[in-house]
């Protein structure tokens, strides 16, 4: 073997077994230690935990839930406590409106034949916030959208229910408040286009 052969292998092997003992820092700003104690003290983990733990869902709350402190609000606090924030609390204000909480809500079809459409105790997210009291059975009219005057043209909803496909709140004034029905169901609450 030659000698520029044995210069260029021992060049080599030293490019590729430099890197391998060289110790690079982390960070420019921060010793190694500080940014190893501060990976070692980050969770992804807990931060997930923390959203799911706070994460809405529909269900049917047990009555102190909204007569005293939700469950995620007292989450909240105790993780605030945790992490060093003493002064923590929640703040309420009395609503002018009475609190109503759904117990039991199904709807049915009874023509052309007997079928539940839906029931709360399966999907509790199927009742609308703020919805009423009723027992009825009524024709169902369906008006489109429900969300427009043009959608409730030569249709008399007085006294039945209004199915549509647009913004619960939106169909409810149009239907309820300015023509009278007994009631909306809405199938798919996702903003309707403009009208």
């Amino acid at each position: 073997m030659n000698f520029k052969k044995i210069c260029l292998l021992s060049i080599c092997s030293l490019i590729l077994i430099t890197p391998l003992n060289a110790k690079a820092q982390l960070s420019p700003f921060f010793s190694d230690q500080v940014v190893n104690n501060i990976i070692n003290e980050i969770s992804g983990e807990k931060a997930l935990q923390n959203v799911i733990m706070l994460a809405p869902y529909e269900r049917n709350r047990q009555e102190e839930e909204y007569t005293g402190m939700f469950r995620e609000s007292g989450y909240m606090i105790k993780k605030l406590n945790e992490y060093g924030f003493s002064d923590a609390h929640v703040e309420k204000w009395d609503l002018p409106t009475e609190e109503w909480d759904c117990v039991k809500a199904e709807l049915w079809m009874v023509e052309p034949e007997m079928k539940k459409i839906i029931d709360y105790d399966d999907i509790t997210a199927c009742v609308g916030r703020g919805s009423g009291n009723a027992n009825i059975t009524t024709e169902l009219i369906d008006v489109n959208v429900g969300t427009a005057d043009r959608d409730y043209k030569g249709k008399d909803v007085k006294g039945k229910i209004v199915f549509g496909s647009g913004d619960i709140g939106r169909v409810y004034n149009m239907a309820v408040v300015k023509r009278g029905a007994a009631g909306v169901v809405v199938y798919n609450s996702i903003p309707a286009a403009i009208d």
